[in-house]
């Protein structure tokens, strides 16, 4: 069976066991106290959907207690016959609160299953929605297509790798995003397809560029960073609904590295980039 129709089933149980509850707690007991009664019915049911099985066994054992207790000293005599009498009242009681406990568990089962459903579907999903660009892994992937496709018509191929640098260690998440956004609007303002531009990971952005030589990359490149410096981000919740300058945010590494022999591939040039980008030769 299904999580989900585990889940039913424990509705189910509740739903008929509070029905019968309810109605003993009407039938046998006076009306004074069959209001109470009601309430702490409730209260059992809400403690058990908060908490767990045992939360709610104890809850429900807590409630017998109280009845009891309350019937023997407030004088309460009530009604009863064979079968609408005091110890099914408590026996439903006693029930009440494992149930309401036992569907907060399956709900919670569900949730989770839902939760790693839902990763999974967004792990295998081809683009990234928050920067619209390919995932970090498939971008890997498009590299390594156009490294064979460079390689059967001896085409030239680079890359460029961007990277930007905040200018604090206490960036919020949003102003990253926000950065990194404006980075790849750039990226794209200044190429055209084939080329791809893509989120890289972290604060990286990667730029194939199929039959581009290094020094053609460089002059991509150099009018990346020109527009760079003129660029505004818009981090959600800020008060300036303009945007702000991008060069607040930090500032902007470029790396570049191109196909060399036949033994490259889409890690080596990436790794050669990212030498590239912190100052070494490409």
């Amino acid at each position: 069976m299904t999580e989900s129709g585990r889940a039913r089933w424990w509705a189910f149980g509740l739903a008929l066991m509070t029905i019968l509850a309810a109605m003993l707690v009407v039938v046998v007991n006076p009306f004074e106290a069959a209001l109470a009664y009601l309430a702490l019915l409730l209260g059992v049911i809400v403690v058990g959907l908060l908490t767990s099985v045992w939360g709610g066994l104890a809850a429900s054992a807590l409630s017998v207690f109280v009845i009891v207790l309350v019937n023997q000293y407030a004088g309460i005599f009530p009604r009863e016959n064979a079968i609408l009498n005091v110890a099914t009242e408590l026996a439903a009681y006693l029930l009440v609160g494992p149930l309401a406990g036992g569907l907060a568990g399956a709900i919670d089962r569900v949730q989770r299953e839902a939760d790693r459903y839902l990763a999974r579907v967004e792990e295998l999903t081809v683009h990234d929605e928050t920067f619209g660009t390919l995932k970090p892994d498939w971008a890997a992937v498009r590299l390594d297509e156009e490294i064979l496709r460079a390689r059967c018509f001896n085409r030239s191929l680079s890359i460029a790798l961007l990277q930007l640098d905040p200018k604090t260690n206490t960036i919020a998440r949003s102003e990253r995003i926000a950065a990194l956004q404006a980075t790849i609007r750039v990226a794209r303002a200044v190429t055209q397809p084939p080329i791809v531009v893509s989120h890289a990971g972290g604060d990286q952005v990667l730029i194939v560029l199929p039959e581009h030589t290094l020094d053609q990359a460089q002059l991509i490149a150099d009018s990346i960073r020109a527009k760079f410096l003129s660029e505004k981000y818009f981090p959600k919740g800020s008060a300036q609904s303009l945007g702000k300058p991008i060069g607040d945010y930090g500032n902007l590494k470029l790396g570049l590295s191109s196909l060399k022999d036949r033994s490259d591939t889409a890690q080596i040039i990436i790794e050669r980039a990212n030498q590239s980008l912190h100052g070494s030769i490409y």
